[in-house]
């Protein structure tokens, strides 16, 4: 028999929120009933952190080299969504990529991220942060529109009165966080299914905290 606690615990590990008990017996006795599976809820509860678990996971990842502890994971989901919601509200075309930017700007005066890039020119850390997102190497096109994008942030930086080393930080940062963000939401990519394998675990009750995906 599932519980409403089972129910809440999955929710917990996925979403990084609390489930309403009702919403939560509801849910159990509708697995229980058939009408769908622990799987078939946990593959729903994945979906829902396409804009806020997944990239808080990924993007910490691949800048630390592990998935964040709980409380940091849940502070970061929450960020990842809000950030979202607020790319939204500005009627961005690409609002899913905008977690994935704007966390990426936050780990930019962290010291993991200047391990990332120290002494890497822009087009290394383009080439490497694609490779890791994408699979593959970008074509010429690709590093093409990348400097643009680094250049429009160090310039949008540079303008609200940073200094030239801060604005190459953050557009460095935004940067590798844009492209983080399109091997995220590509579900196909070995990139974003490292994060789907960890949802998936979560959500059987072995959240791995504090370790590579």
């Amino acid at each position: 028999m599932t519980t409403a606690a089972e129910v809440q615990s999955i929710y917990a590990n996925i979403i990084r929120q609390s489930l309403n008990s009702i919403v939560a017996s509801a849910t159990a006795a509708a697995i229980d009933g058939g009408s769908t599976t622990k799987a078939g809820y946990i593959a729903s509860l994945i979906n829902q952190a396409a804009n806020s678990t997944r990239p808080a996971l990924l993007v910490s990842n691949y800048i630390t080299g592990i998935a964040p502890d709980s409380a940091t994971l849940d502070n970061r989901t929450t960020f990842c969504q809000n950030q979202y919601n607020a790319y939204v509200a500005a009627g961005s075309a690409n609002a899913n990529l905008g977690p994935y930017e704007a966390l990426g700007v936050a780990f930019a005066d962290d010291a993991s991220f200047a391990a990332k890039v120290s002494g890497k020119s822009l087009s290394t850390i383009i080439n490497e942060t694609y490779t890791a997102a994408l699979g593959a190497a970008p074509g010429s096109a690709q590093v093409t529109h990348f400097t643009s994008q680094y250049t429009y942030y160090y310039n949008l930086y540079v303008g609200a009165g940073l200094t030239s080393a801060a604005a190459d930080n953050r557009a460095k940062a935004a940067v590798v966080g844009q492209i983080l963000g399109y091997g995220g939401t590509n579900l196909s990519t070995t990139f974003s299914t490292k994060a789907t394998t960890w949802l998936t675990n979560a959500g059987n009750g072995s959240p791995a905290y504090s370790t590579a995906l």
